[in-house]
């Protein structure tokens, strides 16, 4: 990682990452955590948020459009809020349950990432929190705008599908039908069937399998049959 002067960033810096640096830094928060991850509930965000940071996330009433957010306080403490609203409806429905995990997620992620963001730590009394709106967490991929949201959701699917994990589930999911290869399955049409696989092992949406495998390199660019199928 290194920081830039950056006048029209809110702290007056910016932060870079290289590509590599995310996995790395994600999978070792995860191992610090220890054993949170189990097959159809994935990656268990709110433990590692207290057994690494002491964090317990607060459900509160948002903003509207705002899933969540960080603040950094100057005494070094630090919080995370996400939208009751969303906590409500995840109850009942695994899409909004999905979004829910992916929230925390990301803001694990401003924590392992930009926690050099603190205001004593960039010389002003206090820092701005952190909004993270439905958006950005859906264009998880778009450099142009605000580079810490961008950084956020890498880090997010670093964690909630982690390279190692990831890579063991779909070579298991795959060989349960008869397939050594990802492009088998994507010759015989399997392919949506096998993405949504991996989102029930991770419990993330398939759009989010479908990122993360692209990110890692293990995803044809033109998918045959797409993913008409995908819900």
């Amino acid at each position: 990682m290194r920081a830039t002067r950056d006048p029209r960033s809110p702290w007056g810096i910016r932060l870079w990452f290289e590509e590599e640096e995310f996995d790395q830094t994600m999978d070792g928060v995860r191992q610090r955590a220890g054993d949170v991850f189990a097959e159809g509930r994935g990656v268990d965000v709110e433990e590692i948020l207290m057994r690494v940071y002491e964090v317990s996330p607060d459900y509160l009433d948002l903003p509207r459009g705002v899933l969540g957010r960080t603040v950094f306080h100057a005494d070094g403490r630090m919080d995370i809020h996400l939208s009751r609203d969303l906590s409500e409806r995840a109850e009942h429905g695994a899409v909004a349950r999905r979004r829910l995990r992916s929230t925390m997620g990301h803001e694990c992620g401003h924590i392992a990432l930009h926690r050099g963001l603190q205001p004593s730590a960039v010389g002003v009394r206090d820092a701005p929190a952190i909004l993270c709106r439905a958006q950005a967490l859906e264009r998880g991929d778009d450099r142009a705008g605000e580079w810490w949201e961008y950084q956020a959701n890498r880090a997010m699917a670093s964690l909630l599908m982690p390279s190692d994990l990831t890579r063991a589930v779909l070579s298991r999911t795959l060989r349960a039908r008869g397939h050594d290869r990802l492009e088998g399955a994507l010759e015989a049409e399997e392919g949506t069937e096998v993405l949504k696989g991996l989102s029930r092992a991770f419990d993330v949406s398939f759009e989010m399998s479908l990122y993360r495998l692209g990110g890692l390199g293990l995803l044809p660019k033109i998918v045959p049959g797409g993913d008409k199928n995908a819900k």
